[in-house]
């Protein structure tokens, strides 16, 4: 038996086919009826996504919409001669992508624009290049120091004018 994705790498918000082959080991025919039991790793425990019937081909497919990357493996239910089996685990890795990014922006659409958690923050003083002391967060932008004889700019005593 076999587990096999449709692909190791998928875009956020894309469906992922997962396919169990269940094969007679002795004669290398398909294997058919029972059921497969597609699994995915949460934790240090397996937890189904869904359960599959086996067709004639030997094949039982179960399509998902991952949101995350995970490890997923197939349980057999086994059949008459067939003994119930598990499959190695496969991982598919769930990539960020835009598709992400415009499914959020798609929620909002309509909606009126909400600055950050904390709102606009009002100005109460402004500060003024030609008096700040010292380097604020920003720094003095397009200043020089008032005097040939202060301390080097940036330091704690320096005071700045607009450069003219």
């Amino acid at each position: 038996m076999t587990i096999k994705p449709s692909t190791t790498r998928l875009a956020w918000g894309s469906t992922l086919m997962l396919t169990a082959t269940i094969t007679d080991p002795r004669t290398g025919k398909p294997v058919w009826g029972g059921t497969v039991q597609f699994q995915v790793r949460k934790g240090n425990k397996w937890v189904s996504t869904g359960t599959r019937p086996v067709y004639s081909t030997g094949k039982s497919i179960l399509s998902i919409k991952p949101s995350e990357s995970r490890l997923y493996r197939a349980v057999y239910s086994g059949r008459g001669a067939y003994r119930a089996t598990a499959t190695g685990k496969v991982k598919v890795s769930v990539v960020n992508s835009r598709a992400r990014v415009l499914a959020e922006a798609r929620k909002h659409i309509g909606k009126p624009y909400r600055f950050g958690a904390s709102g606009p923050r009002p100005s109460t003083a402004r500060a003024s290049p030609s008096t700040c002391t010292g380097r604020p967060p920003g720094g003095c932008s397009r200043t020089r120091p008032t005097s040939s004889s202060a301390p080097a700019r940036g330091s704690p005593r320096t005071r700045c004018s607009p450069v003219t």
